[in-house]
């Protein structure tokens, strides 16, 4: 009998550590499973992750190439869209001003200086146990410290707001004379220009030569060329002698277009070819002196011509001819022509001469 029990303790046994032996394997394969499951997450997450970043850096290359093809349309369409509007300038209409803000005070100046209070100086009265043990004195003197920081503290404040009150009202004062200052100059201004329009009327020299600058000021050009002028009026044969700054051959992109390569995560700028750059920027050049003469002969119907030549602006001293272009009215194409012409060709038949430099 105990021979039985014993070999059926064994078998227990064995039997056991089957149970046991399956419960750790299949715990491992639950781990292995677990374990391929998170690698998998992770090779489909770095995966989309790969994804979504080389669709952001393709798009980042689209949208430099669509910049630069705005760019160069936006060169191409100087002329053509500038010839849309009337050119005149109406010298009656007021600047625009700005509201003379009041003047911007520093935080520790837009808040007076609190005014102290005894309340937060008093000692606390003293108990009925301290006045019999001699608390009285005790409480006198601590009443008299007391009063001598409360009128410190006060004193203090006092000065700092008369400091704060003299920094606004000098911050006041600079205001109001700001504000006069602009004042007296838009005064000058209305004045200069209400003599100007009188002496336009009369195709006084000088007044002819503000207005017409007025109108080169005015050119639709793109926001980043130049604008100098210097205009020269010669009343006796209605003759406008204009010297205009020209853009530099730089502004025409010297990219053509980014390619992308997702393999490499590489972004290779393909160079414009210079041919083509010289042709734009010889349009360019034309367009803008074209623009400027037509702006003039529309916004001044009494203007019989106007020789014109535009520099391009090379260093501090340097300021080479690229353009030079001298036209009768009778001469010069209406708006319909400018607009479907080429504007190298155009500025050709009248005999403009073009040197743009590199």
């Amino acid at each position: 009998m105990a021979k039985g029990r014993g070999g059926n303790s064994d078998w227990q046994r064995q039997q056991q550590a089957a149970a046991q032996a399956r419960q750790r394997q299949a715990a491992a394969q639950a781990r292995q499973k677990q374990r391929k499951e998170t690698d998998r997450k992770k090779a489909v997450d770095k995966k989309e992750k790969r994804r979504r970043y080389l669709e952001y850096r393709q798009a980042e290359v689209e949208l430099k190439n669509h910049k630069i093809r705005m760019a160069v349309e936006g060169l191409e369409k100087i002329l053509s869209s500038g010839v849309e509007r009337s050119a005149r300038v109406d010298l009656s209409t007021p600047p625009q001003q700005q509201e003379s803000a009041p003047p911007a005070l520093d935080d520790d100046l837009t808040t007076p200086v609190p005014t102290p209070q005894w309340e937060d100086f008093a000692p606390d009265a003293p108990g009925a146990l301290s006045r019999i043990f001699g608390g009285g004195g005790r409480q006198a003197q601590r009443l008299a410290e007391a009063k001598t920081a409360y009128e410190k503290a006060a004193r203090e404040a006092s000065e700092q707001e008369s400091a704060r009150l003299r920094k606004v009202a000098a911050a006041n004062r600079h205001h109001a004379r700001a504000r006069e200052d602009a004042e007296a100059r838009s005064r000058e201004h209305s004045a200069a220009v209400k003599r100007h329009i009188a002496g336009y009327e009369l195709r006084e020299k000088a007044s002819v030569e503000f207005y017409l600058k007025k109108v080169l000021e005015n050119v639709p050009l793109p926001g980043d060329f130049p604008r100098e002028a210097e205009v020269v009026f010669t009343p006796g044969t209605a003759r406008a002698t204009v010297r205009f700054t020209i853009p530099p051959r730089t502004v025409v992109p010297d990219v053509f277009y980014h390619r992308y390569y997702p393999t490499k995560d590489e972004d290779h700028p393909v160079a414009r070819e210079e041919q083509e750059i010289d042709t734009l920027y010889r349009s360019v050049v034309s367009q803008v002196a074209l623009l400027c003469v037509r702006d003039l002969f529309d916004a001044d119907p009494p203007l019989a011509s106007v020789e014109f030549s535009g520099h391009v602006r090379t260093s501090a001293t340097g300021y080479p001819k690229v353009i030079g272009l001298d036209v009768d009215r009778t001469a010069f194409p209406g708006d319909g022509e400018l607009a479907r012409a080429d504007p190298s060709a155009c500025a050709g038949a009248l005999n403009a001469v073009i040197a743009a430099p590199r």
